[in-house]
């Protein structure tokens, strides 16, 4: 990721590079357990949840719930995160209604 940073692919200032730094100082999900019997899923579905927050004003919405909770496995987070009922680790469809998504 810093190399994407220092080549310029990714620029200051934009949702990716928000997503990159919380990833890389915040979350440490690359290296936990979630304590439960789910693996740590890939860091792209993460990634990609962290930007639908990012570029549609997370930080904004009516109810959040637990996005962006480092400790929780991301089909923990809530509020409109739907799992496959199987394995509950892959993210299959998200539903933010009424949630003042920008």
């Amino acid at each position: 990721a810093q190399e994407w940073v220092q080549n310029g692919k990714i620029e200051p200032g934009t949702p990716q590079y928000e997503v990159i730094g919380w990833m890389s100082t915040v979350d440490d999900s690359a290296s936990q357990s979630f304590n439960d019997s789910r693996d740590t899923s890939p860091l792209e579905q993460r990634f990609a949840l962290l930007m639908v927050f990012a570029t549609l004003g997370g930080d904004e919405w009516t109810e959040t719930g637990q996005w962006k909770e480092p400790a929780l496995h991301e089909c923990d987070w809530g509020v409109g995160i739907v799992c496959d009922e199987a394995t509950n680790v892959t993210v299959v469809e998200l539903h933010l209604p009424n949630n003042n998504l920008k």
